[in-house]
């Protein structure tokens, strides 16, 4: 595949990085990034070079280095297949606590130091009454406190 050698034509019209910046209305780094390869030259650049300077097809060269460009691209597509699954598996971990909270089977942390103590205060409460209730089953406390044994029975 031949790819336009902008390198070797700005060096042989003597034009900075800044100067072809300022021609394609874009910034330094995009000129940097496609001489070294990264990225291909766009047609519309292509087009206003051939507007400004016409027959440029000198420039064009075999590409000799696929396997870095091929690299690059893999590399990319690597990061955002890993993006994808790190995404997907960060929703689905949410999703899952949500479901579990919804359903009771979790709690929020800060919420279990509160529940443990009111199921704590809860099961002293039962403690007394259960001890009430018995008292009043056998009938050895007519009242107590303000119940009377046929409020507890």
């Amino acid at each position: 595949m031949k790819v336009f050698d902008l390198k070797a034509f700005r060096k042989d019209k003597n034009i900075t990085q800044k100067e072809i910046a300022e021609i394609f209305s874009c910034n330094q780094n995009f000129i940097s990034r496609i001489e070294s390869g990264i990225r291909p030259l766009p047609s519309d650049k292509m087009e206003i070079l051939q507007s400004v300077y016409g027959n440029i097809s000198e420039y064009y060269k075999e590409d000799l280095e696929p396997l870095q460009n091929e690299k690059q691209t893999k590399q990319v597509q690597v990061n955002d297949d890993s993006l994808e699954l790190i995404t997907a598996g960060g929703e689905a971990f949410s999703n899952m606590i949500v479901r579990m909270m919804n359903e009771k089977q979790i709690a929020p942390y800060g919420l279990l130091a509160d529940k443990d103590a009111q199921i704590a205060d809860l099961n002293r409460q039962i403690g007394k009454l259960e001890a009430l209730l018995e008292v009043a089953k056998k009938g050895t406390a007519p009242a107590v406190g303000n119940a009377t044994v046929a409020d507890v029975g």
